[in-house]
């Protein structure tokens, strides 16, 4: 009945409906005061990767072999795989309460925070997430961060030497910023997620499962 009228836009795993308030001495309050709060967060993660994999499908479906229209869908892909991963590790942190203060450690670099992340769903669940320093999935995104930054974000201008390329002769750029790579991070995104999906609520995993065009 409280909610009679009350028309939410999102999907229920997205809402949080508080408890009543509860006076010392267990007594609800009034009605005024003691209406349960509806809280919302829009997992932007699932739509970057439907993003992701939306460009990784165009780039696998260009015909025409067009340079630019590789570089561009691929460079998107990446790109949004990246930044997915980003804000769902940024999620399980807050979630897991793995610091009061997770939402202001923007000093943190990502990596860390992966890490750390790994250690508490290893803790909490005695189960290893196969995400460690120095293992093949810690380093496939630390690759994953280097291409964002190096190739993507903070390219340089500069002019190189032509290399023999599926194109031609042309830049290094195609080497790295080609759909075999949009492919690869898509689903890197799936193994990292699954291999930290060792937890109760299906809405942290079921995102990324082989249902969804991967």
């Amino acid at each position: 009945m409280i909610f009679k009228n009350t028309k939410i836009r999102l999907d229920l795993d997205n809402i949080m409906i508080t408890p009543h308030a509860i006076k010392p001495d267990g007594i609800s309050f009034t009605l005024e005061f003691g209406m349960p709060k509806i809280l919302s967060r829009h997992n932007l993660h699932v739509l970057m990767f439907d993003i992701a994999k939306k460009h990784r499908n165009n780039a696998l479906g260009v015909k025409d072999k067009s340079f630019n229209l590789e570089i561009k869908d691929s460079m998107i892909a990446i790109l949004f795989c990246f930044t997915c991963l980003e804000a769902y590790i940024n999620l399980l942190g807050n979630d897991f309460n793995l610091d009061k203060n997770w939402d202001k450690k923007s000093y943190t670099s990502i990596e860390k925070k992966l890490l750390e992340v790994s250690k508490a769903i290893t803790s909490v669940k005695k189960i290893v997430t196969e995400i460690e320093e120095g293992s093949e999935l810690f380093n496939s995104f630390k690759k994953l961060k280097y291409i964002r930054e190096k190739y993507i974000v903070h390219k340089k201008p500069k002019y190189q030497e032509v290399i023999k390329t599926s194109y031609g002769n042309t830049d290094e750029i195609i080497t790295v910023i080609n759909v075999q790579n949009a492919d690869w991070a898509c689903h890197l995104v799936q193994r990292i997620v699954l291999s930290l999906g060792c937890i109760e609520k299906r809405e942290y995993i079921d995102w990324v499962n082989s249902e969804n065009d991967i």
